[in-house]
């Protein structure tokens, strides 16, 4: 499997997407992401004493590892503006500055897939995928766009002259072979291919093109378009970049799935932030081994954490259910959010059945501090399905407890 932040330069070479040095005149020098022939495994070079020996690297497999080898100057394998390939760092002579993208922060991307061949297939599967190459061996820049796709970014599903999903990326590419589940579709490719992960989101209502050629033609792509001018699809195009102009457009005439897409989209960008929260977590040497372990427990409402809610909440205060067998320890000022003393803090918690953790986690339900209950108002219908009602009181907090409880109020809840 590939390193969840890279990309393909060149032919086939693997560098870091989120990671990089400038030289002097402002030209990216990018880690190198390179495999082992003897083991089969992919990592970053790092030479911590300086030098090329191979006897003297230290390999990584992360990016976060790799941040850190470069923020405290060590040498790393990189790839030259010119395409050599040689070390560098932070204390090289042409090296100007270290460059840390920030996942959260870039901009989502949209894309636009054609797969009338392997949409059945590609939709009950849960990804898309692609060849790396044309049957010719040559290169196919829609191809290639599988390797650029990122976590949380769009897919538009173009099959059969109708748009009958859209999805959201949920991982970085992957080497993967052909799979199965094609059968006779694309007999014609080769075995090697990527695949990107996506949780599909089917439309009530298909989209038909040619309905709004209007107003999609003159948002179309100058190149590798995936769609002609008078709207049938372009068969030579398999996943097309899209601007988020386009990509808004079709999430517009979606009507009810745009919604669930949004929802979807801030759940992965949480759950990607904190992944970088605990990796941080994980490297950080000032903190003693149980430390760190009972932080990222903490993080899946484990170990410490849960015993210090447990002392203060015996029961779910919604249902009643005392069983801790049934029970999640909830935070309340979500995990990613908070200091390390808050994320084993006791007050920071709930102890809470699992639907109703779903609810208050995502933010669709929260606690005024004398126990009233606040639903947000798309979530109603739910809350009430449940036979959980707006007017129960869930008894008053602890003054710990209220601060956290503002914290969820103004930057959770969504009915705020």
């Amino acid at each position: 499997m590939s390193d969840p932040k890279t990309m393909i330069v060149g032919r086939s070479m693997q560098v870091s997407s989120a990671v990089y040095f400038l030289d002097k005149q402002g030209r990216e020098i990018r880690p190198i992401f390179q495999r082992d022939r003897s083991t089969g495994l992919s990592s970053y070079r790092i030479y911590p004493h300086g030098g090329n020996e191979k006897a003297q690297d230290v390999k990584v497999f992360s990016q976060a590892e790799l941040v850190m080898y470069a923020k405290q100057g060590k040498s790393i394998r990189c790839l030259l503006p010119g395409g050599a390939s040689s070390n560098r760092s932070l204390m090289s002579e042409d090296v100007a500055s270290l460059v840390v993208e920030d996942e959260l922060s870039s901009p989502r991307r949209y894309w636009w897939v054609n797969h009338k061949q392997t949409y059945q297939a590609e939709l009950e599967g849960g990804y898309i995928w692609s060849p790396t190459k044309n049957q010719n061996g040559a290169r196919n820049q829609t191809y290639i766009n599988l390797t650029l796709v990122r976590p949380g970014d769009l897919i538009v599903s173009y099959a059969g002259a109708q748009i009958k999903a859209i999805g959201v990326a949920i991982s970085r590419y992957e080497d993967q072979v052909k799979p199965d589940a094609f059968g006779q579709a694309g007999q014609n490719w080769s075995d090697a291919g990527w695949l990107v992960a996506v949780e599909w989101i089917e439309l009530e209502h298909a989209i038909i093109p040619k309905d709004h050629i209007t107003a999609i033609a003159k948002l179309l792509p100058a190149k590798n378009s995936p769609l002609q001018a008078n709207g049938n699809g372009n068969q030579g195009c398999y996943l097309a970049s899209i601007s988020s102009e386009l990509g808004s457009l079709i999430l517009g005439l979606s009507q009810s799935a745009g919604s669930a897409i949004a929802e979807r989209v801030q759940e992965l960008e949480d759950e990607l932030k904190a992944d970088e929260v605990e990796s941080e977590i994980k490297l950080n040497q000032e903190l003693l081994p149980t430390e760190r372990e009972q932080l990222v427990r903490s993080r899946i409402g484990q170990g410490a954490f849960r015993l210090h809610v447990l002392e203060l909440e015996k029961a779910c205060r919604l249902t009643g259910v005392s069983d801790g067998r049934f029970l999640i320890a909830s935070h309340i000022k979500p995990w990613k959010d908070c200091s390390n003393f808050e994320r084993l803090d006791g007050h920071n918690g709930l102890m809470l059945a699992p639907h109703v953790d779903k609810l208050f986690d995502r933010g669709w339900i929260t606690f005024h501090d004398n126990g009233e209950l606040l639903i947000a108002d798309e979530a109603e219908s739910v809350v009430s399905a449940w036979g959980l009602t707006s007017e129960a009181n869930v008894g008053e907090f602890t003054p710990e407890q209220r601060q956290y409880l503002e914290y969820h109020r103004l930057e959770v809840f969504k009915g705020r």
